[in-house]
C-alpha cells in the first residue's frame, strides 16, 4: 500500500417500533476514472425482535463488503449506547447481502459507512428531561457554569431512551465545553452525536431530531470546527448540506474558504489533523490527500486500517511510517480502534 519512511433500510412491524439505516460507499462513481459501479443491497437482515417499544438509539457502522457480497469486519463507530440495539443490528447485519461493486467488470471489496436508527413514533423529551434542559440553558446564559455542569451530569444519569432527549444532552455537552476549554475533537463528537437523523436520507431538515433553529446552529458550528481542525473532506460534505440555509453573506464567505481548501488538496502542503476515538475506541476520517502518516497515540491503538472504494490495507502503527493511498484504492477513509477517547495525530501530505 505505502512505503516505510522512517440505502440499506428495513422496518420492524410493529405499532411503534421502525428501525431505519442508511448506507454510503466510500467511492463515488466517477465518469473519467475506470468503470466502476457501487455495492449494491440486494437481501436485508432479520432484526431478532427483542427490543423495547419504550426505547429508541441509534449507531454508525463502517464494514467492508467482500467481492462475494458479504459484510466483513463491521465495527461501531459511535452509538448512543443502547447495548440490545448495538446487538440486533450486529446480528441483522450477519445476514445481510449486497451485489459487490465492480471495477471494469470485476468484483471488488469495497467500504461502507452507515447509520443505524431505532425510532419510536412521537416519542420525545420526558417532562422532566425537558425542565432540566432548560433550566441548564438558563444557568449557562447567566454563565453559572458551575450550575450548568451540576444540572447537565444529573440529566446524564438519567435514563436516556429518546433520540431526541440524546441529541440535546450532547448538544448541552458541547455548549458547556465551549466554557470549559473542551478538546475540539471531543466538542466534534458531540456535534456529531446531536446531528443524527431520523430517516433513509437526510432529504429535508425535519429528517434531524434536533429543531431546525438549532440544528442549523448546530451545523455551522459544526462546519467551523471541521475546518479549524483540517478534517476537509468532512467540511466540504457538512457545507453542500447546509450551504442554502446560510444567509447569502456567511455563504460566500464560506465559498472563498473552500476555493482555498481545494487548492490545498493537490498542493505540496503538509498539515496536521487531531481527533480522538469514540467511546466505542473508533474514529474513521476520510482522508482528503492521498499521503498520510499516524504520528502521536500509537500507544493506544489496536490496529489502523485504510478502507477504500476497491479494498482495504492494514496501516503499521509507527511514527516511522508515511503511507500513500494506492491509485486504485479510490476514496479512502483510516479506521482507528483502541482505548475510548484516546487522542490521535497524524499528517496529511
Amino acid at each position: 500500500m505505502g512505503k516505510q519512511k522512517n440505502n440499506f433500510k428495513y422496518c420492524i412491524c410493529s405499532a411503534l417500533l421502525m428501525m431505519f439505516c442508511t448506507h454510503t460507499s466510500l467511492a463515488q462513481d466517477n465518469p473519467d476514472a475506470e468503470d466502476y459501479e457501487t455495492a449494491k443491497y440486494t437481501q436485508q437482515g432479520r432484526p431478532q425482535m427483542s427490543i423495547s417499544r419504550l426505547q429508541e438509539g441509534w449507531l454508525i457502522s463502517s464494514y467492508m463488503v467482500g467481492a462475494d457480497g458479504k459484510i466483513d469486519d463491521f465495527v461501531i463507530l459511535d452509538s448512543s449506547g443502547l447495548a440490545v440495539f448495538e446487538n440486533e443490528v450486529r446480528h441483522s447485519m450477519d445476514d445481510a447481502v449486497f451485489a459487490p461493486a465492480k471495477l471494469n467488470g470485476e468484483p471488488v471489496a469495497s467500504a461502507f459507512r452507515q447509520q443505524h436508527i431505532l425510532a419510536s413514533g412521537g416519542m420525545v423529551g420526558s417532562p422532566d428531561f425537558a425542565k432540566d434542559f432548560n433550566a441548564f440553558s438558563n444557568a449557562l446564559n447567566e454563565e453559572e457554569f458551575d450550575t450548568a455542569s451540576a444540572i447537565l451530569e444529573r440529566m446524564g444519569q438519567r435514563r436516556i431512551r429518546g433520540n431526541y432527549e440524546f441529541a440535546l444532552l450532547s448538544l448541552g455537552r458541547f455548549q458547556l465545553g465551549l466554557e470549559q476549554e473542551m478538546p475540539l475533537s471531543e466538542q466534534i463528537i458531540h456535534l456529531y452525536r446531536s446531528l443524527a437523523y431520523t430517516g433513509n436520507v437526510v432529504e429535508t431538515h425535519n429528517d434531524y431530531f434536533l429543531p431546525n433553529d438549532v440544528r442549523l446552529g448546530a451545523q455551522q458550528s459544526l462546519l467551523q470546527l471541521l475546518l479549524q481542525t483540517n478534517r476537509f473532506t468532512e467540511a466540504i460534505g457538512l457545507f453542500a448540506i447546509i450551504k442554502d440555509d446560510l444567509p447569502s453573506d456567511v455563504s460566500e464567505r464560506f465559498v472563498d474558504v473552500f476555493e482555498r481548501v481545494e487548492g490545498i488538496q493537490n498542493s505540496d502542503q503538509v498539515y496536521a489533523v487531531n481527533g480522538q476515538l469514540s467511546e466505542t475506541g473508533a474514529w474513521l476520517l476520510p482522508l482528503f490527500k492521498r499521503g498520510f502518516g499516524i504520528t502521536e497515540g500509537h500507544e493506544f491503538m489496536e490496529r489502523a486500517q485504510l478502507r477504500c472504494g476497491v479494498g482495504s490495507y492494514n496501516v503499521a502503527l509507527s511514527p516511522d511510517a508515511d503511507y500513500q493511498v494506492p491509485e486504485s484504492a479510490r476514496d479512502c477513509a483510516l479506521l482507528m480502534q483502541g482505548e475510548p477517547g484516546a487522542k490521535i495525530s497524524l499528517v496529511q501530505f
